[in-house]
This record gives structure tokens, C-alpha cells and sequence, in this order.
């Protein structure tokens, strides 16, 4: 999502950062520097969404999962309404000022989230019915979540229903690493070869089957012009938190092989969204979930 033309005030500067963060990465939020601070996602247990599980927090401390993927909406608002109600009792504002407010923070953003994901399955207008259910998609086979949205762009409108799936797409279900950045993004695999559980790649044929009449019933016919502009808002390169931990270890052991590598890996999140040759290996999935690298505290 493109940042406003016009310098955002406060309260859409934040909807618009967690409606960012809901749509490519986890982050926990705190009360007093969501709402104060620019960048919210630089504080606090941080980590990208990997395999998708609605449920997931980086934070080892949150056993309630307040600040999970799925609560970060309502921990937002939540925070909102706390600043509201505090400049209420500090006499800034009145009671009915502050509903009003937190109200309207609700609803802007509702309306950002929708127009970041709109923008991420490449439609003019958000389809409720077709975004929850690929996300269902990927949180029941615990898909790469990156991986799976940049490989939306491969999806050709006009291919039958039935059609074979994108490899990209296929490899992203069967937990594998993307195809190569010198690959053709639109190229296919049949189901019975990719890979995919086969009730998994049931109800993602059917998915896609959907996917492309909805982009036939908007008028989205052009190709190559939706994989562009779907390509500049779903990153190939992400900060994988395993990624940055092997990064900080090359550049501890003071080697220049740890140190190039950790070049390598800057270059490739300089431009996120440009597939280059020769950085597959910082498009792959985290081979597990781990204690300290995945999963963090407060004092990580």
C-alpha cells in the first residue's frame, strides 16, 4: 500500500501502519508507541508471518495471544480507545469526542485493511468472500504467506476452470521453496505433480477457479499489467527473522563470508519487490519455528 499523497494525520498515519503490518508481517504493538511513535513495528518482539497461523505471536510472554496476527486489529483499536480515554480524564477532549474518534480509527482501519488486500489479489474493490478464503487456504495447510500472495501474480484470468496451478503457487502450498527468479512466473504444474496434499489442492483448484471469475467479472483481463501491480505490493524478499539471525551470526564470527553474506541479504531487502538473480535462498520458507530466532521476549 502506497502511503498517502498528502502528510497523514496521526490517527490515519496509525491505521495505516497496522493495516500494513496486518497484511504483510506480525509485530507486537505497544500502547504508548503505537499511537506516538512513526514505526510501531520497530519495537517490541517482532517477526514476519511465515507459515500462516492466524494465531501466531512472536511474543514467548503472550499466552493469551493478545498480540497475535489475528488480535492485532482489536489490540489497535483497543490502544486507541486507552489514548482517548486518557486525554478524556485529562480534560482535552470530552466523552462523546473520544467515541467518536476511536469509532472512526475502527472504521479507517477496516477500509485500509481492505484496500491493502484489494490491491494484493490484484482487484479494483475488496471481494470478502474470495480473501478470507484463500487466507483459510493457507492457514489450513500452514502456507508460506509471502511466498503464497507474490504467487497470485501468476494466476492467467482467462485459463479454464480446472486449469493447472502456477508453479510458484503449487510450491508455495507444498511448502518448497519458490521457483527460481529466472523462472517464468506464469508457468504451470499439473496437481498430481506438484507436490500439494491432494485435499489441500482440491479446495485450492476450487479457489483459484473463483479467483479467476472474480477477476473476469471486474474487468481484469490484462495479464501483465495486474502481475506488475500486484508484484509492487507483494515483496519476494522479506526480513525472515531466521535470515537476520544467521546474518548477525556471519557478522560475528568477523569472517568476510559472514560479512557478504549479511551484504547479500541487505541488497535483496533494498528492493523487496524485484526478483534478482542469485537470492533464491533469501525466498525460502524457515525451516522451523525456534526459541530465540521465531520466537522472542520483551528483552530479546
Amino acid at each position: 500500500m502506497n502511503d498517502p499523497p498528502h502528510p497523514p494525520t496521526p490517527k490515519s498515519r496509525d491505521r495505516c501502519v497496522v493495516a500494513r503490518g496486518q497484511c504483510f508481517r506480525h509485530s507486537l504493538t505497544p500502547l504508548h508507541l503505537s499511537i506516538n511513535l512513526p514505526s510501531p513495528s520497530s519495537y517490541g518482539p517482532f517477526g514476519y508471518v511465515e507459515a500462516f497461523d492466524p494465531a501466531f505471536t512472536p511474543n514467548t510472554s503472550d499466552s493469551g495471544l493478545r498480540y497475535s496476527f489475528r488480535g492485532q486489529p482489536a489490540a489497535a483499536c483497543f490502544n486507541a480507545e486507552r489514548l482517548a480515554s486518557a486525554f478524556v480524564v485529562a480534560g482535552l477532549i470530552d466523552r462523546e469526542t473520544g467515541l467518536t474518534a476511536t469509532e472512526a480509527f475502527g472504521d479507517a482501519l477496516a477500509d485500509a485493511y481492505e484496500g491493502v488486500i484489494a490491491s494484493k489479489v490484484g482487484l479494483p474493490v475488496y471481494d470478502r468472500d474470495l480473501s478470507v478464503g484463500f487466507m483459510s487456504l493457507l492457514a489450513r495447510a500452514k502456507v508460506d504467506w509471502t511466498n503464497a500472495w507474490r504467487s497470485l501474480s501468476g494466476v492467467r484470468a482467462g485459463d479454464a476452470a480446472g486449469s493447472a496451478p502456477p508453479a510458484a503457487f503449487a510450491a508455495a502450498l507444498a511448502g518448497a521453496a519458490p521457483p527460481p527468479a529466472t523462472a517464468d512466473p506464469t508457468a504451470t504444474v499439473p496437481w498430481g505433480a506438484s507436490g500439494v496434499d491432494p485435499a489441500v489442492a482440491a479446495d485450492a483448484a476450487a479457489w483459484l477457479d473463483s479467483y479467476r471469475a472474480a477477476l473476469l467479472a471486474a474487468g481484469v483481463t490484462d495479464d501483465a499489467a495486474r502481475a506488475a501491480a500486484q508484484d509492487a505490493v507483494n515483496p519476494a524478499y522479506i526480513a525472515r527473522n531466521h535470515l537476520l539471525h544467521a546474518a548477525i551470526e556471519g557478522l560475528a564470527s568477523g569472517g568476510e563470508g559472514g560479512r557478504g553474506e549479511f551484504e547479500a541479504l541487505m541488497e535483496a531487502l533494498g528492493q523487496p519487490y524485484t526478483l534478482r538473480e542469485g537470492m533464491d535462498r533469501f525466498r525460502a520458507p524457515a525451516p522451523a519455528v525456534r526459541v530465540g530466532v521465531e520466537l522472542l521476549s520483551c528483552s530479546s
